[in-house]
């Protein structure tokens, strides 16, 4: 720091340039009268300001030339005012070109000529280095004197407050953006769900679905279909969080879109395969399970991308021979999907689940796994729907002991009985 004082003049200038700064928390428009008034206050030709970037160990620059404002970085260390923010510590230099770390390309590539150079650092709350501010050129003499170092010593100060209360406000409203923007594909997920789950004479249905995360990749639907049957389904995106929970929502509508159409399963499935591969990168794919059920006959016909094998469980505890289906959605550009079908018998009980459940961790690392999903339907095959998704859903907490979820948890229980 400069011993002098600032004069009355340039404390009054001060005392303004405070006022101005903090009557603004735009980014854009702080930076400019940072740079404005150290212009002002220096007496200075031009003035730029630099501000750390700690992630990439560099320095970005705003450089007011006139209306513009060009922007540019170099690493730390690099130039003189590189050199002041590594140190830490003022320099104010007569002559630029004598200085050992002068960069003259910026000249050369602007045409302008450096001569006098004040450069002093600020630093923010934490009493690490945040930037620098530096004047160049003075208009009237050919060099800053100590009444000029001051005076921008203390501007720094202002600016470097200025600057950490417009980098709060912003990251609180980027905080709120994002926010809203998870509330918003909450209720756009929420309102994918189906919003009544379909009934008929003989058929039991129940569903549950719970996020990792605010949204999440997993999702689940039942459709009451024009000819009487109805649809039901489980799809599992890899990933989570919004784009997963996105990339769901167009699996979704395109369920809807060829469930409406009357396609059977298989097709469905080599659809949604198809187009989910044409909007998504390479390490991007699904399993999904689609089932049609006629709840006269109780005749299942369904169709399996990459997904766990449905749980078919009769009366007595014995199990249906479930096949495994094709590919997960989106790994080929075309697949095919095996159509499978099964008869269910009065009593039957059908589980579609996402791996949110069997692998759910204990404290001792050991996960759910789907052989005890087996014995826990087993247990509680005499159950109705609904009360076997609540059983389920109690049985995967308990074991898991308070651990949190690292998945998505989604559950669909079908009972069938003929219908009288």
């Amino acid at each position: 720091m400069a011993t002098k004082k600032p004069t009355v003049r340039q404390l009054e200038a001060l005392l303004e340039a405070s006022k101005l700064l903090n009557s603004t928390l735009e980014s854009s428009e702080l930076l400019r009268r940072i740079l404005d008034s150290a212009r002002e206050l220096s007496g200075a030709e031009r003035s730029t300001l630099y501000l750390v970037d700690e992630a990439r160990q560099h320095i970005w620059t705003q450089v007011v030339s006139g209306p513009q404002i060009e922007s540019f970085r170099m690493p730390i260390g690099v130039g003189i005012a590189g050199h002041v923010i590594a140190r830490g510590r003022t320099s104010r230099i007569r002559d630029a070109y004598r200085s050992p770390h002068f960069n003259r390309a910026q000249d050369r590539k602007t045409g302008y000529r450096t001569r006098s150079v004040l450069t002093v650092p600020f630093r923010g709350r934490d009493g690490e280095v945040a930037g620098a501010i530096q004047a160049i050129n003075h208009v009237r003499r050919g060099y800053f004197d100590e009444h000029e170092q001051v005076v921008l010593e203390q501007l720094g100060d202002y600016a470097a407050l200025a600057i950490e209360n417009a980098r709060y406000v912003e990251a609180l409203k980027e905080k709120r953006r994002m926010e809203e923007d998870l509330l918003a594909a909450r209720r756009i997920q929420h309102n994918m769900l189906p919003r009544e789950i379909p009934t008929a004479p003989g058929v039991e249905l129940a569903a549950v679905y719970v996020p990792c995360f605010e949204v999440g990749g997993d999702s689940y639907d039942a459709l009451a279909l024009d000819n009487g049957s109805i649809g039901f389904s489980v799809g599992d995106i890899c990933g989570k969080g919004l784009t997963a929970a996105m990339m769901m929502a167009n699996l979704q509508s395109l369920l809807r879109a060829e469930a409406r159409r009357g396609s059977p399963p298989h097709e469905t499935m080599a659809t949604m395969s198809g187009v989910f591969h044409e909007i998504t990168d390479v390490h991007q794919f699904a399993t999904f399970f689609y089932g049609v059920l006629d709840p006269a006959s109780g005749h299942l016909r369904f169709s399996s991308a990459g997904h766990d094998p449905m749980i078919v469980m009769h009366p007595d505890g014995s199990l249906a021979e479930i096949p495994l289906g094709g590919p997960p959605l989106g790994i080929l550009p075309t697949a095919e999907f095996p159509d499978h079908q099964v008869q269910l018998t009065p009593g039957d009980v059908c589980v579609v689940y996402s791996d949110g459940i069997t692998e759910q961790r204990n404290a001792h690392g050991e996960m759910y796994e789907s052989e005890r999903l087996v014995e826990t339907v087993r247990a509680l095959r005499g159950h109705t729907a609904p009360e076997l998704v609540a059983k389920i859903r109690e049985s995967v907490q308990e074991f898991a002991g308070g651990c949190a979820a690292t998945d998505d948890f989604t559950l669909v229980v079908l009972r069938w009985s003929a219908s009288a």
